[in-house]
């Protein structure tokens, strides 16, 4: 029982580290491109501190909901509403927590609710939430694929799948 419980704590340590890994380095991907784009303008910006965030609560929440219910009403149907199901869910998650860090920072600013709502709508920054916003969506939309492909064909299948030659897949 306790050797079994140690493994099912390890698997789930290991499982939440690599998504955590996966959404850093997607996530410092939408950061450099934030950088680049703002370059443009000659407006400089560095914050690996939203990759860092983003990824340790994408890490935690997303192995978590997984396994609920509601996110898997579309788990025996067709793979691809399966997979545009969880993204679009994963998605909704992540854009909130965007605009509520956007809406503190705001409110942080103004004081006050109404001037909060205002300076947000009326702030300059929308094409780069945009940017996150549809990043992150692509993000999230590959992951949930990948981890549904391997759901349907089986986790050691996919590993053979992506880490073994040609050659050798049998």
């Amino acid at each position: 029982m306790k050797k079994r419980l140690g493994k099912k704590i390890v698997h789930e340590l290991v499982e939440m580290a690599l998504v955590t890994l996966y959404f850093f380095i997607t996530f410092s991907i939408i950061i450099l491109l934030k950088v680049l784009i703002l370059a443009q303008q000659n407006i400089e910006f560095s914050s690996i501190s939203g990759a860092v965030g983003g990824s340790l609560i994408m890490g935690k929440v997303v192995p978590l909901l997984y396994h609920t219910k509601p996110l898997n009403i579309f788990k025996g149907d067709y793979l691809y509403k399966n997979v545009l199901y969880k993204t679009i869910i994963f998605s909704l998650f992540a854009d909130f927590l965007l605009f509520l860090e956007h809406f503190i920072v705001s409110l942080l600013d103004t004081h006050s609710f109404g001037e909060t709502l205002k300076h947000m709508f009326d702030h300059p920054d929308w094409n780069q939430v945009w940017i996150v916003v549809i990043c992150s969506f692509f993000s999230l939309l590959v992951y949930t694929s990948f981890t549904s492909i391997g759901e349907y064909i089986g986790e050691k299948n996919m590993m053979r799948f992506f880490f073994r030659a040609k050659g050798n897949r049998e």
